[in-house]
């Protein structure tokens, strides 16, 4: 993909991950957020593209964001697909070693990956978990993120716990990390 065409549909960027951080957004249907992942993944092909898009403002703000809902997981103020999209839009963008170590760098992956799962609120919805599994999956492409990936216990023995979960989805996703 060129970046023409990432360039002609950044300014709507910021009007959609907006509204990911709206709590009075109503999104019960996923397959917008599916077609929009699929978009950031055809980009992700492109480093070029995927720069531009990684670097964005609105992208920045949405992943700080995320960061601070994270962080404040008791107070969820944000609509519950917002979590398990950021999860796949993160990890799809680090799927690229450039910007893994730009998220890396700044603690980004650690504040999104690992609160995740120790915290119990958002990690009773199967959505975030299989999300969890399918971004890091993503950032299992190329051996930085693999090290990454491994370098903490989290991940290991969340993946095994995972192997018998009430979710076939989640089961699978676990199985295919």
């Amino acid at each position: 993909m060129d970046t023409t065409h990432v360039e002609s549909c950044l300014p709507y960027m910021s009007k959609i991950l907006s509204l990911f951080l709206d709590p009075t957004t109503d999104i019960k249907d996923d397959t917008y957020t599916e077609k929009l992942l699929s978009w950031v993944e055809e980009i992700s092909r492109c480093e070029a593209s995927l720069n531009l898009l990684c670097h964005h403002a609105s992208v920045s703000l949405f992943i700080n964001k995320i960061i601070d809902v994270l962080r404040n997981s008791a107070s969820l103020s944000v609509p519950p697909i917002s979590v398990p999209f950021a999860l796949r839009f993160v990890a799809t963008c680090a799927g690229d070693r450039t910007i893994f170590e730009e998220y890396s760098d700044s603690e980004a992956l650690d504040r999104i990956f690992l609160s995740v799962p120790t915290s119990a609120d958002l990690w009773r919805s199967g959505s975030v978990r299989c999300a969890w599994f399918q971004g890091l999956r993503s950032l299992n492409r190329h051996d930085n993120g693999a090290r990454w990936l491994f370098s903490s216990d989290v991940f290991t023995n969340t993946a095994i716990e995972a192997l018998s979960d009430n979710s076939i989805f989640v089961i699978k996703s676990a199985e295919n990390l």
